[in-house]
This record gives C-alpha cells, sequence and structure tokens, in this order.
C-alpha cells in the first residue's frame, strides 16, 4: 500500500518539542508526515523558524486556535504534564490521531477518561522503547515462554540532574492538586520510560502479568521542592513476578541505568542500548544482532506514529491503556508511601561542578547497589535517612486516588 503524507500539526515547541520538530525533518519522516502548524504561548525560536522555512507552517500561541483554523490529520502534544489531559481530550473530540508525550497523564483517573475518549485507539504515548527491534525481540521471546517463568525484574536508575533543570519551568518538581495534577519526579517523568518498559515485559508474560497484586513505594526529597527526587517501589503481578524499583536524581556521577531479569532458566542484564546479556547465546545473539540506531531517539518511535497513520499499524505501539500498570506502579506507589520525605541536612550536600549545581545524596550510589544487589527497598537497607512505606496497596483497594498526597 502505498503511503499518503498526512498532515501533522505540532503543540508545543519548546524542551523536548524541539526533538519531534528536529524528527519531523528527517527524510523518511517527511515521507509520510508534512509538518502544517505549530502552536506555543511563546515566541518560537528563530531556528525552529528557520528550519521549517518554505514549507509553509503556520503558528499560533492558542492550540484551541490550532484546532480550529487547521486541517490536520493529527496532532503532537509536547507540552508540560498538566496541560496533556487537556490538550489530548480536545484533539480526541476532533477526531484526531494524537501521539501524546509521557507521561501520558498524571494519575489513573484521568488516564481512565482519555481511555473512553478513545474507542479507536488513535494516541501513541510517547514511550519510544517499545519502538526499538530490541525491544520487541526480547517482548517475543518473553511471549513465547523461552525464558520460562519470570521470577523478577529490576530496575536500576541514578540520572544526575542540576539546579538548572528545576528551574527551567514553574511546574517542574511540584506536585500539584486533585485538579490539576503534576506528579513530577524520576518515576513519573524523566525516568518514567523505564518503568514502561519493565511493565511491558511484565504483561508478555502472560494473562496476569499486566495485574498488579501489592505495591509498596517511598520517596524523598534531597533538593527543597514540593514533590520528590529519589525513590524505591517494590511489589509483585498476579502470576508471581517481584519488581524493585530504584530511582534518584540526588546524584552527581555519570548516568547509571541497570535492568536484571531473573528466569527460572536463568539471570539476565538488559544494557541502556538495549542489548542483552544472560546465559541462552541463541536468545542472546538474535536480539544483540538486529541493527539497532537510537539516534536520533524518537525515529523509531515516529515512524511507527506515521505506520498508524498510514493503517499499516493497527494499534498504537504504545496505547493509553498499554499504560495502566505504569501509571498504577507510580500512583500506588506514592499512596502507599503516604508522604514525601524530607532528608535531613547531615546526609545531603550541595556538589558544584561543570555542569552546575546539584543536590546530592551521601553514598546514594554505593546504597543503590547494595539495593539493586539484595533485591531490597531503601528503608530495609543501611540507609539511615530512609522511612519505611506507611501501607501496602493491594489491587482490592482499587486504583489509588492520591487524595492525601494531592490536598
Amino acid at each position: 500500500m502505498k503511503s499518503v503524507r498526512k498532515k501533522v500539526a505540532q503543540i508545543g515547541a519548546g524542551g523536548f518539542g524541539a526533538c519531534h520538530l528536529k524528527n519531523l525533518s528527517l527524510p523518511e519522516v517527511r515521507e509520510t508526515m508534512e509538518l502544517v502548524a505549530i502552536a506555543d504561548p511563546f515566541p518560537i525560536s528563530e531556528e525552529i523558524k528557520d528550519d521549517f522555512n518554505g514549507r509553509d507552517v503556520h503558528f499560533y500561541k492558542d492550540y484551541r486556535e490550532l484546532l480550529e483554523k487547521e486541517e490536520m490529520d493529527a496532532v503532537i502534544i509536547s507540552t508540560p504534564i498538566p496541560c496533556h489531559f487537556e490538550m489530548t481530550a480536545a484533539c480526541l473530540k476532533k477526531n484526531l490521531f494524537v501521539y501524546l508525550e509521557k507521561p501520558p497523564v498524571a494519575t489513573l483517573p484521568q488516564l481512565n477518561q482519555l481511555i473512553s475518549l478513545d474507542p479507536h485507539n488513535r494516541v501513541q504515548v510517547g514511550f519510544y522503547m517499545p519502538s526499538y527491534y530490541r525491544v520487541r525481540k526480547l517482548l517475543d521471546f518473553i511471549r513465547s515462554g523461552s525464558f520460562g517463568k519470570i521470577q523478577s525484574i529490576q530496575l536500576m536508575a541514578l540520572w544526575p540532574r542540576p539546579t538548572v533543570y528545576y528551574n527551567r519551568a514553574s511546574w517542574v518538581g511540584k506536585l500539584g492538586t486533585l485538579e490539576v495534577p503534576i506528579l513530577d519526579g524520576p518515576s513519573t517523568n524523566a525516568m518514567s520510560h523505564y518503568i514502561q518498559l519493565i511493565s511491558s515485559y511484565m504483561s508478555a508474560s502472560g494473562e496476569f502479568g499486566s495485574k498488579l497484586e501489592s505495591v509498596s513505594g517511598e520517596f524523598y526529597r534531597a533538593r527543597p521542592i514540593e514533590s520528590y527526587d529519589t525513590c524505591s517501589i517494590s511489589g509483585a503481578t498476579q502470576n508471581g513476578i517481584a519488581f524493585q524499583i530504584l530511582m534518584s536524581h540526588a546524584y552527581a556521577g555519570k548516568q547509571d541505568t541497570r535492568i536484571s531479569l531473573k528466569t527460572e532458566r536463568g539471570d539476565y542484564q538488559i544494557n541502556p542500548d538495549m542489548t542483552l546479556a544472560g546465559p541462552d547465546s541463541k536468545i542472546v545473539d538474535e536480539c544483540n544482532g538486529i541493527e539497532h540506531d537510537t539516534n536520533p531517539q524518537l525515529k523509531y518511535s515516529h515512524l511507527d506514529f506515521s505506520d498508524l497513520l498510514q493503517r499499516k499499524l493497527l494499534q498504537p505501539r504504545v496505547s493509553l491503556e498499554d499504560c495502566r500498570m505504569f501509571l498504577t506502579i507510580v500512583n500506588a506507589g506514592l499512596e502507599s508511601a503516604g508522604d514525601i520525605v524530607s532528608i535531613p541536612s547531615e546526609y545531603k550536600k550541595i556538589e558544584l561542578t561543570e555542569v552546575g549545581e546539584f543536590h546530592t545524596l551521601s553514598d546514594i550510589l554505593p546504597i543503590t547497589e547494595n539495593c539493586f544487589e539484595k533485591g531490597i527497598s531503601y528503608s530495609d537497607s543501611e540507609a539511615p535517612w530512609a522511612v519505611s512505606p506507611k501501607q501496602i496497596w493491594r489491587y482490592t483497594d482499587g486504583d489509588p486516588q492520591l487524595k492525601k498526597l494531592l490536598k
């Protein structure tokens, strides 16, 4: 079937929105998607205007005016978290396809409302890793039972974030309210890709792999913010897969991400480039032998979205429904914690580097490595600042509502 160029608009040109616009200029993307309009309340940079000079791209300050005046097939939404729900709902009411940047929304009630507005699966969520060939190959192996029973998945991610990161916008590091939830933090925003990734691995393990049995969370702030910069979330699925998530921005070292997949046929490590290491050479070779170029980062995700518009893909690579487990993990983790713990001053420090100012936790790397190795939470380790969760969320409790946290 010959591809027809689809008309696409973008809401949000700053921050990560600039990466989307850059990808829309790639020759392989431009073959099937034509950018016709951009909306952003702030002035569009001259660099972006120059990139689209001569392409008859229209610029708007208000996305509602764009939706009213432009003819298009799809919209890319790359805006602050608290804007996602309203903008996506408006686009769906116009029967448009939507590429929605991660996280889709902040809470499960918001997700449920969007799912009800999207009966035809027009929304692709911007968790880009499932668009990588190696990720899809590993998912195929899990579905086929090649690993036997999946026993546990562990995720450790220490990503340094300086003060300038937190000063880039008014919503960063905020919790928000029930009316306008934000929940900005490592597990709910910057590193949410990895929680969605391990959720997809658990979901591929069988009927009850996508259904959570229990979740327990601990959330901390080393930096003086409203939200959190460090967390530990653990739990289990209804088919018995244990998961452990350890994350922090209160760190000034080299970015460090590790995933461990323990199965009844051996233990595997998934590297940041999605290569696999483990005992079954056939599985490892088949996964790692696939040509895999992750630069630019969004290329495969945009190509998948293009295929969705062309109906070469009948379902989004990551749908709103696919995000239910991710949002349950982070929402239930927060509800389980009951509060965000401010870490006492004696356990943290301010570090000045060439990159900028960092608020860090003392010994966060060895503490997190120890937790990762033993499969335990911060409160089960010797971390002197850690506090046990107030409760454990269980699936019989229903969707977490976060009423106490989002006052």
